[in-house]
């Protein structure tokens, strides 16, 4: 008898030293658990180009640079209509004062203007990628190409919009 228990608690020792270690047992990283994912702002996700209109004469390095340079461009837009949008969600408060409201509308306006300079500046490099005769194919095709719209995330649920009432303008 005393056989047969000593054998047994041989056996069940050795199955539970078989076994692999539970969670938080050792190290830091808790077992078996899967690392917490970082959402990413969408000016942090990668942009990418789905479509870019036939160019007559776009060799593969000319190719590859306006793709790099329509990219960062992307990029770049969406960062300053991120903050845009933090902005007018601040200004849309209905318990924000007169003062911050305008000033909101400034920082709005400046943004505009950001946006307008980003343009500008890319718009030299491609004039700088391309021929003169690409260029302007370019810029007559601009509305085909397509980006990879990142996914539109929000931390809150926005109340449904309201048509204004009869004999109101909408602001």
């Amino acid at each position: 008898m005393k056989q047969l228990f000593f054998t047994l608690a041989i056996i069940s020792c050795m199955s539970l030293s078989a076994q692999p270690p539970q969670r938080g047992s050792y190290g830091r990283g808790g077992g078996n658990r899967p690392p917490m994912e970082r959402r990413l702002k969408p000016s942090e996700l990668r942009v990418g180009i789905l479509t870019l209109p036939e160019i007559p004469g776009l060799d593969d390095k000319q190719r590859e640079k306006l793709t790099k340079t329509l990219s960062k461009e992307q990029k770049d837009i969406n960062k300053i209509n991120e903050e845009r949008e933090n902005i007018r969600i601040q200004i849309e408060n209905p318990s924000l004062k007169a003062n911050a409201k305008a000033n909101g509308e400034k920082l709005l306006v400046k943004l505009d203007e950001k946006v307008e300079k980003t343009r500008i500046k890319y718009d030299k490099k491609y004039r700088s990628i391309l021929t003169e005769e690409q260029y302007q194919i370019l810029t007559q095709h601009w509305k085909e190409i397509e980006f990879r719209k990142p996914p539109r995330q929000e931390s809150f649920p926005r109340a449904p919009r309201q048509a204004p009432a009869p004999g109101q303008e909408r602001d």
